[in-house]
């Protein structure tokens, strides 16, 4: 069996590197940087008391994060025939409804997923 090529195999090498960079990383930054380690977690700490705003902080983090990768990682196109009713469920919630009115000949629908677009008789 191949290994796909967006799984490329690393070394044993590599694979030990980067976490002894990142625990080298750490001691530099504790032994270096703690004033300023220690004002972030007292910074975050003070957000996390307040719930709303620890909320509404990972709310705008994903959405700005998101907005920004839009250029390089576009919007997916649907694939799968289970993923037209993801995007009907979506579009019933958008126009102020739970569910969709049945169809008026939904005795004859015969497919993998019926999830009621308008469907001819």
């Amino acid at each position: 069996m191949q290994i796909p090529a967006a799984f490329p195999t690393v070394g044993v090498g590599a694979r030990l590197a980067i976490p002894l960079a990142l625990v080298a990383l750490a001691w530099l930054l504790d032994r270096y940087q703690r004033p300023r380690i220690l004002r972030c977690w007292r910074a975050w700490r003070a957000i996390a008391r307040r719930r709303w705003l620890a909320v509404a902080l990972v709310g705008i983090a994903a959405l700005a994060l998101r907005l920004a990768v839009v250029p390089s990682v576009p919007v997916p196109q649907v694939v799968y025939p289970d993923e037209f009713s993801h995007l009907l469920f979506a579009e019933t919630l958008a126009s102020g409804r739970f569910t969709n009115p049945t169809p008026p000949g939904w005795k004859n629908i015969e497919a993998l997923f019926a999830t009621s677009w308008d469907f001819p008789i």
